[in-house]
């Protein structure tokens, strides 16, 4: 046990071990926030205040509420941060701050979950993790001054801000910060480039399998969502005030436990139900306030070195999870034209739509009868592409203009992944499978020790990932030399059972993309 004094007060961490059985000290659970119960429920959070007596951090805090968790996991006060660090007194370290996935609406980032952090602690570096609102509670929005959206955003905002002001105690450099996220984590870093209220608050981001759709209209709110859910709840109301006295009241197990029932096809189906939003002006700090992709294609945004890729095969769960189901799978075909809008977030019941589907049907070979054998690969290419590649390439091509841009794919196949099929083999490298050897996620699998075969593929990759945090450059020692990735020359890492360079990843299914949906439409 060790106590540190710090400016909010006293903490009690604990001393753990990492996967080669080096200490280091663990302070979980630091509430970073005001909890954001009754009238604060779906509001922007306030900054913690200080506290009196001796804060126990020796344990995991509650995770955000999420669908399919107990009351016993879960908890509304869940604003709370994770700080791993080595060494309290000595020369300050650089710092790693993990932004979780899970589509906005489950994940968190405890040790227990999403955020072991057995494996990075090995190395000389201070580690970040913290949760943030979710789904319905993080994301609620009217457009109005009391519900503007974004709160979950602003969330990781007030995390940054957190580390920013108490890191050096912790033994961290607050002058040294490098996000890093996957899935939706990885949207969240990007749109923390582009947030006027996350400027300066680090200075590197890791982009991994995620990034900002640029086929997806960016709206002011999602008042239709929230109707839906009242509608799901049996919540009847005349009136704005009567529809948010009535969700503030209502208990949050069954905010949280009717998420599936608004998907519009299958249950994961569009992949992003909640999200960002352009806040209307009222006065408050806004986290957008303009369209994210307009910012990016002009320039607006925080021009730093990053890392940014994809796994081999990305999400080809969601094309099981159709070819799965003969009702899915004849849905899907017989209504390509309204269903591929909803699975692929392009614009629905227009002249353009119907030529962007007609365009994606052809380039991708999706067969008029699907199956296993005919299917599985181009359906899993198109969900790949359509909602995380083609935005992880655009991301590069964008920020390789300004900064050092390194890009890898990530191929290894070791014996966990998050997709076993046909049987109980791992498909390939699915989304997110390369985080297995980034943080212990012992949900899914066991912590590795230095003996398996995994151990390799788990020093090498964190040692890409801390030597770009302390360096900037994910170069190691007796391997391959990783090139940057620019307009001259578009290299690209390929990390597997060995690593090589090689050129244009994905390049002509990229291009279909580029050319429906122009960066020039969205330039000034």
């Amino acid at each position: 046990m060790t106590i540190l004094n710090t400016k909010l007060g006293k903490i009690r961490g604990s001393t753990l071990t990492t996967w080669k059985n080096t200490e280091f000290y663990a302070y979980r659970g630091i509430p970073y926030a005001t909890p954001p119960l009754k009238e604060l429920r779906f509001k922007a959070p306030n900054p913690i205040k200080p506290w009196t007596n001796i804060l126990d951090s020796t344990m995991d805090g509650p995770m955000c509420p999420q669908p399919r968790k107990s009351s016993q996991e879960c908890s509304e006060d869940c604003l709370r941060i994770n700080v791993y660090t080595k060494n309290l007194a000595n020369t300050l370290k650089p710092v790693l701050v993990y932004i979780h996935g899970g589509g906005l609406y489950v994940g968190s980032g405890l040790s227990s979950d999403n955020g072991g952090p057995e494996y990075l602690m090995e190395h000389d570096i201070v580690l970040v993790t913290f949760n943030y609102r979710l789904g319905f509670l993080g994301f609620y929005n009217l457009g109005t001054k009391d519900y503007p959206g974004n709160a979950g955003f602003k969330d990781q905002v007030l995390a940054l801000r957190w580390i920013r002001d108490n890191i050096e105690e912790f033994g961290g450099d607050s002058k040294k910060v490098t996000l890093i996220g996957n899935s939706a984590g990885a949207l969240c870093v990007l749109l923390h480039t582009i947030s006027p209220m996350s400027n300066g608050l680090f200075h590197q981001a890791i982009l991994s399998s995620g990034g900002i759709n640029f086929q997806t209209e960016v709206i002011s709110d999602q008042r239709y969502l929230i109707e839906r859910q009242a509608k799901i709840l049996g919540i009847t109301f005349k009136n704005d005030n009567e529809l948010n006295t009535a969700f503030k009241n209502l208990p949050v197990d069954r905010l949280v436990e009717t998420l599936y029932e608004n998907f519009e096809f299958g249950h994961d189906n569009p992949i992003f139900l909640w999200s960002y939003v352009i806040e209307k002006d009222f006065g408050q700090e806004r986290f957008l306030s303009e369209d994210p992709r307009v910012s990016l294609a002009n320039g607006r945004f925080m021009k730093i070195p990053i890392i940014a890729g994809v796994t081999e095969n990305e999400l080809t769960t969601s094309a099981v999870n159709i070819l799965q189901s003969k009702k899915l799978s004849h849905d899907f075909i017989m209504n390509f034209s309204t269903v591929a809008p909803i699975c692929f977030g392009y614009e629905l019941n227009s002249k353009r739509s119907k030529l962007i589907t007609d365009t994606l049907k052809h380039a991708y070979k999706i067969p008029d009868v699907l199956t296993i054998e005919t299917s599985l690969s181009p359906l899993s290419k198109l969900f790949s592409d359509s909602m995380i590649g083609f935005a992880n390439h655009r991301a590069i091509k964008i920020f390789r203009q300004f900064n050092s841009v390194y890009q890898y794919k990530f191929s290894y196949v070791g014996q966990y992944s998050f997709l076993y099929f046909p049987h109980d083999k791992p498909f390939g490298a699915e989304h997110c499978d390369d985080f297995i050897y980034l943080f212990v996620n012992q949900r899914y699998c066991r912590m590795f020790n230095k003996n398996d075969e995994e151990a390799k593929i788990i020093d090498r990759l964190t040692s890409y990932v801390v030597n770009f945090v302390i360096y900037g450059n994910p170069n190691i020692q007796n391997e391959p030399e990783w090139q940057k990735n620019t307009d001259q020359k578009e290299y690209y890492y390929e990390i597997g059972a060995k690593c090589e360079l090689k050129n244009k990843l994905f390049i002509e299914r990229y291009e279909i993309w580029e050319k429906l949906f122009p960066i020039e439409d969205f330039r000034a």
